[in-house]
């Protein structure tokens, strides 16, 4: 077996997010590491300061379950799942931070708190994915579709539909040129989509539904985390899988898989309440964190690999942890070193 050289992990730096009135299910990091957005179950989408730990703007919304929120790569844009209104919310960020009020519906079907009208799916959306080369976002319903929407500017169209089979879609990422979706689903498998074509290029089966799914950054590997308590690696190229965690090393269902930026690392969150992160190579696991918190573990690493945000906190002296989400600041880039950035093609 090859040598584990990988450097010790220090302990981060914690800040504490305080606000919600409800279950926190989803965070993300802004590209520069300044800002943090979080949905909850108290309807609301929320804007923070990660150095200070203090709320910047509460998204106003009619809004129930939000299960995913995240920042466009050049960090103009949030966006927002609704399952339950079948929609996406966007919102430009100066606008954001001045009124919070929406600035843009891409999709809905019911009761928009803005006239742009765009039946999207015809059911719950549970995933979501901006496009990294151009202004675009990638949404997954329960029913198995794959939508692509354009937002230049004042348009909302619709690119392209990949058809659904009846499959929730937990998770959706794009490929670094923007050309292809890696998509994880109910039914175990993980799939690669060309864009353009809308055709499967390669599949992985797993027993488990898969809700979350991660290129590496040269995407060479792909990895997965599954109900069945699981992570799996799989070589591109070859097709073969690379390892696979134990059973006993989660034990319930992975909510969340990323690599590092020098695909070192993997880090994941479990319905455990554990995020751990993991030598990518040998499959090793390097760090354990124990948590507090509601039902699922959400987790978002920041691009330079310095922070990572959980939801849930581990003070046991706060009586709704579920409420709670931290930020954990590892300081050097131990995650992981940026890799060189690459020309973002937002107009």
């Amino acid at each position: 077996m090859a040598e584990d050289t990988l450097p010790v992990i220090p302990e981060p730096k914690k800040t504490l997010f305080i606000g919600h009135i409800n279950v926190v299910n989803c965070v993300a990091l802004s590209p520069d590491n300044q800002l943090v957005v979080s949905g909850s179950d108290d309807k609301t989408v929320r804007l923070w300061d990660v150095q200070t730990g203090i709320q910047i703007k509460c998204l106003k919304g009619d809004v129930s379950f939000v299960p995913y929120v995240a920042f466009s790569f050049d960090g103009k844009w949030i966006a927002a799942a609704c399952r339950d209104e079948n929609a996406i919310m966007l919102w430009d960020l100066e606008t954001a931070k001045k009124d919070g009020r929406f600035s843009r519906w891409v999709a809905e079907i019911r009761g928009p708190p803005r006239p742009t009208r765009v039946i999207v799916h015809t059911d719950n959306i549970m995933s979501l994915a901006f496009s990294p080369t151009e202004p675009s976002i990638a949404s997954g319903s329960i029913n198995g579709e794959i939508c692509i929407w354009d937002f230049r500017k004042d348009a909302h169209s619709l690119r392209t539909k990949i058809p659904g089979d009846g499959t929730v879609i937990y998770s959706l990422v794009y490929s670094r040129d923007g050309k292809k979706l890696l998509s994880g689903s109910a039914d175990g498998v993980v799939k690669i989509w060309d864009i353009e074509t809308r055709k499967e290029i390669c599949h992985f089966n797993v027993n488990g539904q898969i809700l979350s799914v991660a290129f590496s950054p040269n995407e060479e590997r792909i990895v997965c985390g599954s109900t069945n308590k699981l992570i799996y690696i799989w070589d591109m190229a070859t097709r073969v899988e690379l390892w696979r965690s134990s059973s006993y090393n989660h034990r319930n269902a992975i909510h969340y898989v990323a690599f590092s930026p020098d695909g070192k690392f993997i880090i994941s969150g479990s319905a455990d309440h554990t995020v751990k992160i993991w030598d990518a190579s040998l499959g090793h696991e390097r760090k354990k964190m124990d948590l507090l918190g509601g039902l699922r573990c959400e987790v978002a690493l920041s691009r330079d690999g310095r922070k990572l945000a959980i939801t849930g906190c581990d003070d046991a002296s706060i009586a709704t942890p579920g409420y709670t989400f931290m930020i954990l600041d590892f300081g050097s880039p131990n995650l992981g070193t940026l890799p060189p950035e690459e020309a973002l093609l937002y107009i």
